[in-house]
């Protein structure tokens, strides 16, 4: 599963040097320590997964952690004017943010915040390369 925020990815894989000093022990400490985990549920489906964890970033940005606030503990870095929650590939998608791209000036082509592994995708019902809305609990991250 992805997410855009590329030090999740470092601090699951435990590539703690890449992961500036100032801001590594928000990725390791109690009670956000590593693997950072979602929950994902499918309402259409009715099914759910448990315990995501993080291995990729994307699929639009590296730097946007929307789900925490800009003046938060471990601050989203990107896109500070959105509202909490609000992807910057949704807005850019639907609103034109920033033009409609993503913060490496590539146009969004679909308003997806995370990405699911073809492992977790059939376990919420979606088929090969299905998109879907799902709701995702982001309270086990930093």
């Amino acid at each position: 599963m992805a997410l855009p925020d590329k030090y999740l990815k470092f601090a699951n894989r435990g590539w703690w040097n890449d992961i500036p000093a100032s801001i590594r022990p928000r990725y390791n400490t109690y009670p956000y320590l590593p693997p950072h985990v979602v929950n994902i549920f499918n309402e259409g489906t009715g099914k759910s997964v448990f315990g995501v964890p993080v291995r990729e970033v994307g699929p639009w940005n590296e730097d946007d952690k929307y789900w925490d606030a800009a003046n938060g503990y471990n601050p989203r870095r990107l896109f500070r004017d959105l509202p909490l929650g609000m992807p910057e590939a949704s807005a850019a998608y639907f609103r034109n943010y920033n033009g409609g791209k993503n913060q490496f000036g590539d146009k969004v082509l679909n308003p997806a915040g995370i990405d699911l592994t073809p492992y977790v995708a059939p376990q919420l019902g979606l088929g090969a390369n299905q998109n879907a809305w799902v709701y995702v609990n982001y309270s086990d991250l930093p």
